[in-house]
């Protein structure tokens, strides 16, 4: 995620496993260092979705019910205060939400009735409200009703619409929201040109949209190449990426790009700095470059410096950047080419932060690993 303004929060690392029955698995230099675990409730009820963001993380319940933990310094935790949490806490006043997105420093929400909500830092309007104040709380963004999905990136926002079309608001300087301008920031607008979305993902400075044909559309920063046009020109309208016609699912990280195909292959593009683009190579790439030995990827996520997928058969492969366990095995390394998450045979879905990776397993428990 954008790392514009970093909150200082201690060292965590998270090598857990989140369920009724929680299973720590620390060596002892990891718990020496570590400090206490992230621990739910006992009583948790099982998890269904996950939101990683750059030094906090969100848990969407069955009931739901949102949790958050990690860094608090702008109130992104959603729970009225603006106190760190190493265990997860229950977001207040939120109990009929259908989705979460997890963005820098401030979380989003979609709620019942298609109601879009957001909290934590609003330095850029990302909160989508009239004010730049931050808040610990869930306050309203416009006058949404249809809301389908959420993304939170960097420091702007965007909706998925049941229309499938889709809104954004907050950091535009290099035209990130899409409505065809280049602004500071910006209230709610309309994506041009994109209609029949059925995902939207956000990373740093740059959006992209799963259309359901199959095709990507991408715009904002492209310094990187993350936009994947082969061009190096930002775009602050919806760009094709050319020679995707079969896309599944689409992740933005920090200044990178990966998408999930109909055969299980996956593809990256923008930045490789330390191979998160899963290649073999440390060169960026401005269009996509198919990650090495992979075939059976189900979904997929882009941290701010790695990358991790879902296998079909339930296990997790990463690949980039592996200094804080992020990649979940035990080497402090780059890792040019997927390696397999140690340890994991019944992961369902994944979510990547800045610098740590959390499992959504299929007994509806959340395994996460790295650093907070």
């Amino acid at each position: 995620m954008k790392p514009n303004y970093r909150p200082y929060f201690p060292l965590v690392l998270l090598i857990a496993v989140f369920s009724v029955l929680l299973s720590p698995a620390c060596s002892r230099k990891e718990s020496a260092e570590s400090g206490a675990q992230p621990v739910p409730p006992s009583n948790s009820p099982t998890f269904r979705a996950l939101a990683a963001g750059g030094f906090h993380a969100c848990a969407l319940k069955s009931t739901g019910d949102i949790t958050c933990w990690g860094s608090n310094a702008f109130g992104q935790l959603g729970h009225g205060t603006r106190s760190d949490s190493a265990k997860p806490d229950e977001v207040t006043d939120i109990h009929t939400a259908t989705s979460v997105s997890a963005g820098e420093t401030h979380t989003c929400a979609i709620v019942s009735n298609g109601v879009v909500v957001c909290w934590g830092f609003n330095r850029f309007g990302q909160l989508g409200t009239e004010t730049v104040d931050s808040s610990p709380n869930a306050i309203r963004v416009g006058s949404f009703t249809d809301g389908a999905a959420v993304a939170a990136g960097g420091n702007h926002s965007c909706a998925l619409l049941r229309t499938g079309t889709i809104s954004c608001w907050g950091y535009n300087e290099f035209g990130q929201l899409g409505n065809g301008a280049a602004s500071r920031l910006s209230g709610p607008v309309a994506v041009k040109e994109v209609e029949n979305a059925t995902a939207v993902t956000a990373g740093a400075t740059h959006t992209c949209a799963l259309i359901v044909d199959g095709k990507i559309l991408c715009w904002g920063n492209n310094s990187a190449g993350q936009l994947g046009t082969g061009k190096p020109d930002n775009s602050s309208v919806p760009a094709p990426v050319p020679g995707i016609t079969n896309a599944r699912s689409v992740s933005a990280g920090d200044s990178h790009t990966c998408a999930v195909l109909s055969t299980g292959k996956v593809l990256c593009w923008g930045s490789n700095a330390t191979g998160q683009l899963g290649n073999g190579s440390m060169e960026n790439s401005p269009s996509p470059v198919e990650v090495s030995g992979i075939a059976n990827a189900v979904t997929v996520a882009s941290g701010k410096f790695h990358t991790c997928a879902v296998l079909s058969d339930h296990g997790a492969s990463c690949w980039g950047s592996n200094r804080t366990g992020q990649l979940g095995v035990k080497s402090e390394d780059y890792f040019r080419t997927p390696v397999s998450a140690e340890g994991v045979t019944t992961a369902a879905a994944v979510a990547a932060g800045e610098r740590f990776t959390c499992l959504l397993l299929s007994d509806g428990s959340v395994k996460c690993f790295g650093a907070l």
